[in-house]
């Protein structure tokens, strides 16, 4: 017996952990320890059931956090390792089935995967073509529009034979270019990367059977934000053993603006009658204080699963509500208690942190900071594959994989400058199509 796997575990940890046969559900809190009870419960399941490591599959909603798992258990288990342990986000895992067996439905195995950018662009590029109005048919609303089609798993064809009103027939009709135009360029966007994967298991009996025979434990990380394809797909893999631990909480669920649907963890209790329930009610993180307040803000939730969560780090400070009249005026009661804390010599300035709802609000705060010549540094901001530069370089590789892809053509084109001008482009285009 490895002492460590169990070593700093709670009570309900140690079920969640030793519990492998059957579909299992973790309603785990914030601060409850989730991660390390995954990381503990794939040890347990190499090191003392001796299950093939390479049988095993983790979901997770981040790369960042499938590494993060995989150091831990390769830290953890002295004599074996996770290299074979296939752990990774939804869509990773949907890129390596096609790649390996996309052919079977049609993909070319060399498909490149658009970004917003890129779908944006070739959404407006089907609003043109069709002669639909922009202003009332924005580009981003009809894109929001097909991605949550397609993470129903609903096609153009079926939303076209199912529209109800002008804007459904409207949007199946872009919907239909928009996937035109994605295959005559070989390229898949990121919902295509789950329908896909989808239906590859449903038309292929062999390879669905191949995945579901291989994978004999799978494991679901943050399943309340997990979307109907999502769902399908987990199903399909665990068809055989159904020895599937899905981990959530119904409170944390915040992409719904992405197509998640918390109503899984609903849907997961009816479709496995016997699966087994664990509350991890014990928060390591955060003081009572902020556990009640945050009991009482989500009380008027709907969700049907309530975690009351508890805490032995005590009662902590009262937690202060102070409502500004502008936004200004909030940033400057921000700035003033940051200072008078600094004053006090209780924290120094790179202890204090700000957080704000969306991106927008960081400015008027910024402008405190700097009337006040406040240091900050702001956490975010452009992420690093959105930077043009690295778009540039994205695009170079993705014709260099793909010379028929038009879209990343079009964007370097004349990046350095080449002199090419529209005109230009526009009959090299044309050329391209007679060819």
């Amino acid at each position: 017996m490895n002492d460590q796997i169990f070593s700093g575990l709670n009570c309900e940890q140690q079920d969640a952990v030793t519990t492998t046969d059957g579909p299992l559900l973790v309603l785990a809190g914030p601060g409850s320890g989730k991660t390390r009870v995954i990381t503990h419960r794939i040890s347990y399941l190499v090191s003392e059931l001796l299950i093939d490591s390479q049988n095993i599959l983790a979901v997770t909603f981040t790369n960042r956090a499938a590494n993060e798992i995989k150091d831990r258990i390769n830290n953890m288990i002295t004599g074996r390792n996770a290299f074979n342990l296939r752990c990774g986000t939804f869509h990773s895992f949907c890129v390596y089935i096609l790649r390996q067996h996309g052919k079977f439905i049609g993909l070319n195995q060399n498909f490149v995967i658009y970004d917003d950018n890129d779908q944006l662009q070739v959404i407006t590029e089907s609003l043109k073509e069709l002669q639909i109005d922009i202003k009332r048919f924005p580009s981003r609303s009809v894109l929001a529009s097909i991605s949550k089609h397609k993470s129903n798993l609903i096609s153009y064809e079926i939303l076209s034979g199912t529209s109800k009103n002008f804007y459904d027939e409207i949007v199946a009709r872009v919907y239909e270019n928009y996937q035109n135009t994605l295959n005559s360029n070989s390229a898949l966007d990121f919902d295509d990367l789950l329908m896909k994967a989808v239906q590859l298991l449903q038309n292929s009996k062999e390879i669905s059977d191949f995945y579901s025979n291989k994978y004999e434990h799978l494991m679901i990380d943050e399943f309340q934000d997990t979307n109907i394809a999502q769902y399908t797909l987990m199903k399909l893999l665990g068809n055989k053993y159904q020895n599937i631990c899905v981990v959530g909480d119904p409170n944390q669920s915040i992409y719904s603006w992405r197509n998640a649907d918390i109503r899984n963890i609903l849907s997961f209790q009816k479709d496995y009658p016997n699966t087994k329930i664990i509350h991890l009610s014990q928060n390591y993180r955060s003081t009572q204080n902020i556990l009640d307040a945050a009991s009482k803000l989500i009380a008027s939730n709907n969700a049907n699963v309530i975690n009351k969560l508890w805490t032995d780090n005590g009662t902590g400070e009262a937690l202060i509500v102070d409502e500004g009249y502008s936004e200004k005026e909030e940033a400057e009661k921000i700035i003033h208690e940051i200072e008078r804390l600094v004053k006090l010599k209780k924290y120094k300035w790179d202890q204090c942190a700000i957080m704000y709802r969306v991106n927008a609000q960081s400015r008027v705060i910024e402008e405190a900071c700097l009337s006040n010549r406040i240091p900050y540094k702001i956490v975010g901001g452009i992420k690093f594959y959105s930077r043009k530069e690295i778009r540039d370089v994205i695009s170079y590789l993705k014709v260099i994989a793909n010379p028929d892809e038009d879209i990343s053509i079009a964007r370097i084109i004349n990046v350095p400058p080449r002199g090419i001008g529209t005109t230009s482009y526009n009959k090299l285009v044309d050329f391209a199509k007679k060819k």
